[in-house]
């Protein structure tokens, strides 16, 4: 749900429903006509970093979460409670800077928090992990340029930087032996840069229309390690840095009056390594290939079929084969989408 509360302020309340649970998604107050360009949004809110970051799963154009987005920021992406701050440049075409404070707790990857009792259980020598530094941990800074390329085009670039100024994360050997974990403590810092096209063909709706994007992240983080077990590689203090990318291109064509047909490649781990004490080990990258059809019988409405095929790369380089179909059916309620499955 999506409002207006007056000339000065809007609003937006999602929920998740699941079987079992009703989940809060975002609630947020946002200004508006502030002077200068400026705007203030507060409350929990998905962060405007990247492209696909602010949209929620079900609203982007593939049915199946986002490979690079999933590995590097989690499924949902960086959706967090905080403060973000936006300035609209008064120059001759469209320039957005953003940066935000958030509190950098409850995240699928990106400044993770371990529980106690989490960590407890695999750490047995050391300090253990530290207590929770007081909020906000995590900071961001966007920046989006959109030259004027006349009616029936728009081209965006986009620039992002995030830092998670506590990371907690506990990792396991060889998922084996019940005695080399340990536990690790640091920050991550995430890198991004992406780019989109519209064409507009102006034809009935929809029809001729063409949208391209291609996004690239880098995710790096610089540990030390709290506490290990007796069969671990390393020892309290030892340092752990690592860093990971991923890119994803993709393509939405309308074929017709209210149906599209999209592709999307992507690719994680082109740069894949983890720096252990004196360890070092390369990983090999993952990649999927995916083909979508969509029919909107209405505005409020989508029913899309996709084919999907991927090549997953674990720890010792072993490949994957995954082969997924998917049927689903989008429904739009009020001002926010909801979708059936």
């Amino acid at each position: 749900m999506e409002a207006g509360l007056s000339s000065q302020l809007a609003a937006r309340l999602s929920l998740e429903l699941t079987v079992d649970t009703i989940e809060l998604e975002e609630a947020w107050v946002q200004t508006q006509g502030l002077p200068s360009g400026l705007s203030v949004k507060a409350g929990r809110f998905l962060s405007g970093i990247g492209y696909l970051n602010s949209q929620h799963p079900h609203e982007q154009d593939f049915a199946n979460g986002n490979l690079v987005y999933t590995a590097l920021v989690g499924p949902h992406g960086l959706l967090d409670t905080g403060v973000q701050l936006t300035w609209q440049v008064p120059v001759p075409f469209f320039l957005q800077v953003g940066a935000e404070a958030l509190q950098g707790h409850g995240q699928e990857r990106f400044g993770t928090l371990l529980e106690a009792e989490e960590a407890d259980a695999v750490v047995l020598s050391g300090a253990g992990l530290a207590d929770k530094k007081d909020g906000p941990r995590t900071g961001t800074f966007f920046l989006k340029a959109a030259p004027y390329l006349g009616e029936q085009h728009s081209l965006q670039f986009g620039l992002s930087w995030a830092r998670a100024g506590q990371f907690q994360q506990v990792l396991d050997e060889d998922e084996v032996a019940a005695d080399d974990q340990f536990g690790l403590e640091g920050r991550q810092t995430l890198w991004g840069l992406d780019m989109v096209y519209e064409h507009d063909a102006e034809g009935r709706e929809g029809a001729g229309d063409l949208e391209l994007v291609a996004e690239y992240l880098r995710l790096e983080k610089d540990m030390t390690v709290t506490g290990a077990d007796a069969g671990a590689d390393v020892v309290a203090g030892d340092r752990v840095s690592g860093r990971q990318d991923g890119v994803y291109v993709q393509a939405m064509v309308g074929m017709a009056p209210r149906w599209q047909v999209g592709l999307r490649h992507e690719v994680v781990g082109m740069q894949n390594e983890l720096k252990e004490g004196g360890a070092h080990l390369s990983l090999d990258d993952s990649q999927r290939t995916s083909l979508v059809l969509s029919y909107r019988p209405n505005a409020a409405s989508r029913l899309r079929l996709q084919l999907s095929s991927a090549g997953i790369r674990d720890e010792d380089g072993a490949k994957t084969r995954l082969e997924q179909v998917s049927l689903g059916y989008t429904v739009t309620l009020g001002s926010h989408e909801g979708h059936v499955h």
